[in-house]
Protein backbone atom coordinates (compact mmCIF):
# COMPACT_ATOMS: atom_id res chain seq x y z
CA UNK A 1 0.00 0.00 0.00
CA UNK A 2 2.80 2.36 1.19
CA UNK A 3 4.52 1.49 -2.27
CA UNK A 4 1.50 2.26 -4.32
CA UNK A 5 0.75 5.42 -2.32
CA UNK A 6 4.82 6.35 -3.48
CA UNK A 7 4.04 5.53 -7.25
CA UNK A 8 0.95 7.88 -6.95
CA UNK A 9 2.93 10.88 -5.66
CA UNK A 10 5.70 10.32 -8.20
CA UNK A 11 3.13 10.76 -10.75
CA UNK A 12 1.15 13.48 -9.23
CA UNK A 13 4.84 15.44 -9.46
CA UNK A 14 5.20 13.94 -13.14
CA UNK A 15 2.19 15.57 -14.43
CA UNK A 16 2.75 19.21 -12.88
CA UNK A 17 6.51 19.10 -14.33
CA UNK A 18 4.73 17.80 -17.92
CA UNK A 19 3.20 20.90 -17.81
CA UNK A 20 6.35 22.71 -16.97
CA UNK A 21 9.92 21.14 -16.48
CA UNK A 22 10.97 23.92 -14.30
CA UNK A 23 8.14 24.49 -11.98
CA UNK A 24 9.52 25.18 -8.64
CA UNK A 25 8.84 23.03 -5.51
CA UNK A 26 6.04 25.69 -4.58
CA UNK A 27 4.24 25.20 -7.97
CA UNK A 28 4.06 21.78 -7.89
CA UNK A 29 2.87 21.45 -4.41
CA UNK A 30 -0.02 24.09 -5.11
CA UNK A 31 -0.95 21.65 -8.64
CA UNK A 32 -1.24 18.78 -6.38
CA UNK A 33 -3.29 20.45 -3.47
CA UNK A 34 -0.48 19.51 -0.93
CA UNK A 35 -0.82 22.70 0.74
CA UNK A 36 -2.00 24.11 4.23
CA UNK A 37 -1.36 23.03 7.89
CA UNK A 38 0.82 19.97 8.16
CA UNK A 39 2.10 19.65 4.64
CA UNK A 40 5.66 20.86 3.94
CA UNK A 41 6.82 21.28 1.14
CA UNK A 42 10.24 19.74 1.80
CA UNK A 43 8.21 16.24 1.62
CA UNK A 44 7.12 16.63 -2.20
CA UNK A 45 10.96 18.12 -2.89
CA UNK A 46 12.48 14.89 -1.36
CA UNK A 47 9.40 13.04 -3.58
CA UNK A 48 11.11 14.59 -6.11
CA UNK A 49 14.83 14.60 -5.61
CA UNK A 50 14.31 10.43 -5.11
CA UNK A 51 12.49 10.06 -8.49
CA UNK A 52 15.33 11.55 -10.29
CA UNK A 53 17.95 9.41 -8.17
CA UNK A 54 15.98 5.79 -8.84
CA UNK A 55 15.18 6.64 -12.50
CA UNK A 56 10.89 7.07 -12.08
CA UNK A 57 11.18 10.65 -13.46
CA UNK A 58 13.76 11.46 -15.68
CA UNK A 59 15.26 15.46 -15.55
CA UNK A 60 13.11 17.11 -17.98
CA UNK A 61 15.15 18.07 -21.26
CA UNK A 62 14.48 20.69 -24.67
CA UNK A 63 14.30 19.26 -28.41
CA UNK A 64 13.37 20.98 -31.51
CA UNK A 65 10.97 20.46 -33.98
CA UNK A 66 11.53 20.32 -37.89
CA UNK A 67 12.55 23.95 -38.38
CA UNK A 68 13.64 25.00 -41.72
CA UNK A 69 17.51 25.19 -41.20
CA UNK A 70 18.51 23.10 -38.33
CA UNK A 71 16.11 20.31 -39.29
CA UNK A 72 17.53 16.97 -37.10
CA UNK A 73 17.97 13.46 -39.60
CA UNK A 74 18.23 10.24 -39.16
CA UNK A 75 20.80 7.50 -40.33
CA UNK A 76 19.96 4.04 -40.29
CA UNK A 77 23.27 1.73 -41.26
CA UNK A 78 23.46 -1.21 -42.93
CA UNK A 79 27.28 -2.30 -42.19
CA UNK A 80 27.75 -6.11 -41.24
CA UNK A 81 31.54 -5.94 -41.59
CA UNK A 82 33.50 -3.52 -39.03
CA UNK A 83 30.10 -1.91 -37.91
CA UNK A 84 31.90 -1.77 -34.20
CA UNK A 85 35.18 0.18 -35.70
CA UNK A 86 32.33 2.22 -37.48
CA UNK A 87 30.51 3.13 -34.31
CA UNK A 88 33.77 4.29 -32.78
CA UNK A 89 34.71 6.72 -35.53
CA UNK A 90 30.94 7.81 -35.78
CA UNK A 91 30.57 8.35 -31.50
CA UNK A 92 33.42 10.78 -32.02
CA UNK A 93 32.44 12.39 -35.28
CA UNK A 94 31.44 16.09 -34.87
CA UNK A 95 28.01 16.20 -36.46
CA UNK A 96 26.96 13.23 -34.60
CA UNK A 97 24.44 13.50 -31.68
CA UNK A 98 23.06 10.34 -30.95
CA UNK A 99 24.16 7.18 -32.24
CA UNK A 100 23.54 3.87 -31.23
CA UNK A 101 24.84 0.16 -31.96
CA UNK A 102 22.66 -2.20 -33.18
CA UNK A 103 21.65 -6.15 -33.60
CA UNK A 104 19.25 -6.66 -36.42
CA UNK A 105 18.09 -5.28 -40.05
CA UNK A 106 19.92 -2.51 -39.48
CA UNK A 107 23.43 -1.98 -37.99
CA UNK A 108 23.63 1.78 -36.82
CA UNK A 109 21.21 4.18 -35.77
CA UNK A 110 22.59 7.80 -35.61
CA UNK A 111 21.09 11.23 -35.73
CA UNK A 112 22.80 15.09 -36.84
CA UNK A 113 22.11 18.18 -37.87
CA UNK A 114 23.68 17.50 -41.39
CA UNK A 115 22.18 15.30 -44.44
CA UNK A 116 25.67 15.14 -46.15
CA UNK A 117 27.73 12.74 -43.64
CA UNK A 118 29.83 10.87 -46.08
CA UNK A 119 29.53 6.78 -45.04
CA UNK A 120 31.78 3.50 -46.42
CA UNK A 121 28.42 1.41 -46.50
CA UNK A 122 25.06 1.29 -47.79
CA UNK A 123 22.43 3.60 -45.65
CA UNK A 124 18.99 5.78 -45.31
CA UNK A 125 18.48 9.15 -44.62
CA UNK A 126 15.01 10.50 -43.69
CA UNK A 127 14.63 14.21 -42.14
CA UNK A 128 12.99 13.94 -38.21
CA UNK A 129 9.82 15.73 -38.00
CA UNK A 130 8.09 16.62 -35.25
CA UNK A 131 9.08 13.77 -32.17
CA UNK A 132 6.63 12.57 -30.02
CA UNK A 133 7.05 11.53 -26.27
CA UNK A 134 4.04 9.78 -24.72
CA UNK A 135 2.40 9.88 -21.52
CA UNK A 136 1.92 6.05 -19.65
CA UNK A 137 -1.81 6.02 -19.35
CA UNK A 138 -0.75 2.17 -17.90
CA UNK A 139 1.28 3.11 -15.17
CA UNK A 140 -0.43 1.88 -12.64
CA UNK A 141 -0.83 -1.35 -14.68
CA UNK A 142 1.17 -4.52 -14.75
CA UNK A 143 3.00 -4.75 -18.31
CA UNK A 144 0.29 -7.36 -19.34
CA UNK A 145 -2.58 -5.36 -18.81
CA UNK A 146 -0.35 -2.59 -21.06
CA UNK A 147 -0.11 -4.82 -23.95
CA UNK A 148 -3.62 -6.28 -23.79
CA UNK A 149 -4.35 -2.79 -24.43
CA UNK A 150 -2.28 -2.35 -27.23
CA UNK A 151 -3.92 -5.15 -28.61
CA UNK A 152 -7.14 -4.68 -27.99
CA UNK A 153 -7.12 -0.85 -29.20
CA UNK A 154 -9.38 0.40 -32.00
CA UNK A 155 -6.68 1.27 -34.88
CA UNK A 156 -8.29 4.15 -36.94
CA UNK A 157 -6.33 5.29 -40.16
CA UNK A 158 -4.41 8.39 -40.00
CA UNK A 159 -0.97 9.47 -40.53
CA UNK A 160 0.89 12.15 -38.30
CA UNK A 161 1.82 15.95 -40.21
CA UNK A 162 5.08 16.36 -41.01
CA UNK A 163 5.22 19.31 -41.12
CA UNK A 164 8.82 22.27 -41.63
CA UNK A 165 7.87 25.14 -39.57
CA UNK A 166 9.90 28.39 -40.49
CA UNK A 167 13.11 29.06 -39.38
CA UNK A 168 14.29 29.80 -36.10
CA UNK A 169 15.29 33.28 -34.84
CA UNK A 170 17.92 32.69 -32.74
CA UNK A 171 21.07 34.34 -32.68
CA UNK A 172 24.71 32.60 -30.87
CA UNK A 173 23.71 33.37 -27.50
CA UNK A 174 19.94 31.84 -27.86
CA UNK A 175 22.10 28.43 -28.99
CA UNK A 176 24.17 28.70 -26.51
CA UNK A 177 21.59 28.66 -23.65
CA UNK A 178 19.53 25.84 -25.63
CA UNK A 179 22.54 23.65 -25.74
CA UNK A 180 22.77 24.15 -21.90
CA UNK A 181 19.40 23.59 -21.16
CA UNK A 182 18.88 21.05 -23.79
CA UNK A 183 20.18 18.07 -20.98
CA UNK A 184 18.63 19.58 -18.14
CA UNK A 185 16.17 22.14 -18.12
CA UNK A 186 16.15 22.34 -14.21
CA UNK A 187 19.72 24.05 -14.21
CA UNK A 188 20.31 26.90 -12.08
CA UNK A 189 19.39 30.29 -13.99
CA UNK A 190 21.95 31.93 -11.73
CA UNK A 191 24.51 29.43 -12.41
CA UNK A 192 24.25 29.40 -15.91
CA UNK A 193 24.52 32.74 -16.37
CA UNK A 194 28.39 32.91 -14.60
CA UNK A 195 28.93 30.12 -17.01
CA UNK A 196 28.21 31.83 -19.77
CA UNK A 197 29.26 35.46 -18.34
CA UNK A 198 26.21 37.06 -18.74
CA UNK A 199 23.53 38.35 -16.35
CA UNK A 200 20.83 36.20 -14.95
CA UNK A 201 18.23 38.73 -16.70
CA UNK A 202 19.76 38.30 -20.12
CA UNK A 203 19.54 34.30 -19.51
CA UNK A 204 15.93 34.61 -18.14
CA UNK A 205 15.08 36.70 -21.30
CA UNK A 206 16.43 34.63 -23.64
CA UNK A 207 15.35 31.42 -21.72
CA UNK A 208 11.55 32.07 -21.00
CA UNK A 209 11.50 34.55 -24.23
CA UNK A 210 12.91 32.81 -26.91
CA UNK A 211 13.83 29.52 -26.12
CA UNK A 212 11.16 27.90 -24.64
CA UNK A 213 8.09 29.14 -26.65
CA UNK A 214 10.13 27.23 -29.90
CA UNK A 215 11.19 23.98 -27.97
CA UNK A 216 9.11 21.27 -27.14
CA UNK A 217 9.78 20.09 -23.17
CA UNK A 218 10.19 16.34 -22.35
CA UNK A 219 10.41 13.94 -19.43
CA UNK A 220 9.88 10.13 -19.20
CA UNK A 221 8.23 8.42 -16.32
CA UNK A 222 8.99 4.95 -15.50
CA UNK A 223 7.24 3.32 -12.35
CA UNK A 224 9.78 0.57 -11.35
CA UNK A 225 12.43 3.05 -11.95
CA UNK A 226 14.66 3.07 -15.32
CA UNK A 227 16.76 0.96 -14.33
CA UNK A 228 14.70 -2.10 -14.37
CA UNK A 229 13.61 -1.94 -17.89
CA UNK A 230 15.34 -3.19 -21.21
CA UNK A 231 14.42 -1.03 -24.49
CA UNK A 232 13.88 -1.81 -28.02
CA UNK A 233 13.91 0.22 -31.18
CA UNK A 234 11.72 -0.71 -34.29
CA UNK A 235 10.87 0.70 -37.52
CA UNK A 236 7.36 0.61 -39.08
CA UNK A 237 5.36 1.72 -41.51
CA UNK A 238 2.16 1.90 -41.04
CA UNK A 239 -1.43 3.56 -42.54
CA UNK A 240 -2.64 4.10 -38.69
CA UNK A 241 0.32 6.23 -37.30
CA UNK A 242 -2.13 8.61 -35.19
CA UNK A 243 -4.26 5.33 -33.73
CA UNK A 244 -0.67 3.46 -33.28
CA UNK A 245 0.62 5.94 -30.91
CA UNK A 246 -2.08 6.62 -28.74
CA UNK A 247 -2.06 3.06 -28.75
CA UNK A 248 2.20 2.68 -27.32
CA UNK A 249 0.11 5.63 -24.61
CA UNK A 250 -1.13 2.78 -22.99
CA UNK A 251 2.19 1.15 -21.55
CA UNK A 252 3.50 1.30 -18.38
CA UNK A 253 6.76 3.35 -19.27
CA UNK A 254 6.97 6.93 -21.70
CA UNK A 255 8.13 5.91 -25.36
CA UNK A 256 9.59 7.92 -27.86
CA UNK A 257 8.53 8.21 -31.49
CA UNK A 258 10.66 9.99 -34.23
CA UNK A 259 8.70 10.57 -37.13
CA UNK A 260 10.49 9.92 -40.66
CA UNK A 261 9.52 10.68 -44.37
CA UNK A 262 7.61 7.42 -44.45
CA UNK A 263 8.18 5.43 -41.38
CA UNK A 264 8.12 5.41 -37.70
CA UNK A 265 11.37 5.31 -35.21
CA UNK A 266 9.78 3.64 -32.03
CA UNK A 267 11.48 3.49 -28.55
CA UNK A 268 9.63 1.48 -26.62
CA UNK A 269 10.78 0.21 -22.84
CA UNK A 270 9.89 -3.58 -21.21
CA UNK A 271 10.06 -5.82 -18.89
CA UNK A 272 9.86 -9.07 -20.66
CA UNK A 273 10.39 -9.08 -24.59
CA UNK A 274 8.43 -12.04 -24.89
CA UNK A 275 5.05 -10.56 -24.12
CA UNK A 276 5.99 -7.65 -26.32
CA UNK A 277 6.75 -9.12 -29.27
CA UNK A 278 3.54 -11.69 -28.73
CA UNK A 279 2.28 -8.22 -29.00
CA UNK A 280 3.61 -6.86 -32.40
CA UNK A 281 3.37 -10.22 -33.59
CA UNK A 282 -0.47 -10.06 -32.37
CA UNK A 283 -0.52 -6.61 -34.90
CA UNK A 284 0.86 -8.04 -37.51
CA UNK A 285 -2.09 -10.47 -37.72
CA UNK A 286 -4.27 -7.69 -37.56
CA UNK A 287 -2.53 -6.06 -40.39
CA UNK A 288 -2.02 -2.68 -38.71
CA UNK A 289 1.80 -2.71 -40.12
CA UNK A 290 2.70 -2.36 -44.00
CA UNK A 291 6.37 -3.21 -42.35
CA UNK A 292 8.39 -3.46 -39.59
CA UNK A 293 12.02 -4.15 -38.20
CA UNK A 294 13.77 -4.93 -35.02
CA UNK A 295 16.72 -2.47 -34.11
CA UNK A 296 18.05 -4.36 -30.67
CA UNK A 297 20.35 -2.00 -29.30
CA UNK A 298 23.88 -2.91 -28.26
CA UNK A 299 25.59 0.20 -27.00
CA UNK A 300 24.81 3.53 -27.31
CA UNK A 301 26.42 7.28 -27.05
CA UNK A 302 24.49 11.22 -26.92
CA UNK A 303 26.47 13.79 -27.37
CA UNK A 304 27.86 16.50 -25.04
CA UNK A 305 25.45 19.72 -25.74
CA UNK A 306 27.74 20.90 -27.02
CA UNK A 307 27.69 19.64 -30.45
CA UNK A 308 24.38 20.52 -31.26
CA UNK A 309 24.55 23.31 -34.26
CA UNK A 310 21.79 25.50 -35.93
CA UNK A 311 23.24 25.02 -39.35
CA UNK A 312 23.94 21.83 -41.07
CA UNK A 313 27.61 21.21 -42.94
CA UNK A 314 28.95 18.85 -44.89
CA UNK A 315 31.18 16.53 -43.48
CA UNK A 316 33.39 13.09 -44.17
CA UNK A 317 34.56 9.99 -42.85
Amino acid sequence: MEKLRKIQTWWDIYTCLHENGRAHIGEVCKKMKYTGRGKNRDTISRYLNEAFEKGIITRPRLTLANHEGSTLYAYLLKCTEKRTELFEILRKHPEVLYIVLLNGDYQLFFTSRSNQVLLPCPHEVSPIFTPIYTMPGGWNRSEQQCLNAVTSHIYEEGTLSRSVFDPLDWDPLDWQIYNVFRMDLRQNLKKVAENLRVSYETIRLHLYGKILPQTIQFLGFFPRGLQNYSHIFFLVKTPYERSFISALSKLQTSCTIWPLQSHLICMVYFQHLNLFLDTLFNLEKRKIFKEYYFLLPVEFDESRPSRERGTPGQNHL
